[in-house]
């Protein structure tokens, strides 16, 4: 193996890496602000069972709807090899494709010509990669969804734990009834 396959598998292994986080990132604070709607609504609406047991089945819909949309993009971006090429390239500056060029021309059998291609792609090969910010701009949303389900957890516990026992329910309560005149 050259030294710009590894170069260029290190870059592809680090964007797909950051590429999950980020999207896992983003769920878990929708996730969480779905969560936290949710316990607005239970708490300014607890007489009404019936419309939080279908806004609840709403949001739980949501939620699986937003999580199969999160894999299948996340799915869709991932880089392969030869973006990672294209893509380190361009952060070596290198106008003349040098590394993709090497990738593509690795496919065929070997000769004296393409040793000396590997040769060059291995000189413009340096690891000198640029710092991504992929994970930058979902960070500070997953972290203030954080910091509000961890206040609400704080500050309202029973409620906290009575609207997550009702969103796990999977039939809608009944409904009490006085037994008394």
């Amino acid at each position: 193996m050259h030294k710009f396959q590894s170069i260029i598998r290190q870059i592809q292994t680090a964007v797909n890496v950051k590429l999950v986080l980020k999207n896992l990132f983003a769920f878990t604070a929708l996730l969480l602000l779905s969560f936290n709607i949710f316990l607005v609504a239970f708490g300014l609406t607890e007489g009404h069972l019936s419309e939080l047991f279908l806004f609840a089945l709403s949001i739980k819909i949501f939620i699986a709807l937003m999580l199969l949309f999160y894999v299948l993009q996340t799915n869709k971006n991932l880089l392969s090899k030869f973006q990672a090429a294209k893509l380190a390239d361009r952060l070596n500056e290198d106008k003349d494709d040098t590394l993709q060029n090497a990738l593509e021309l690795s496919q065929q059998k070997d000769n004296e010509f393409l040793e000396l291609i590997f040769e060059e792609a291995d000189k413009v090969a340096l690891p000198k990669t640029k710092k991504l910010h992929i994970i930058k701009p979902v960070l500070l949303p997953f972290i203030v969804t954080v910091c509000i389900t961890i206040l609400a957890f704080a500050i309202q516990k029973p409620l906290f734990t009575e609207t997550f026992e009702f969103m796990k329910l999977n039939k809608a309560p009944k409904a009490a009834h006085k037994t008394f005149v």
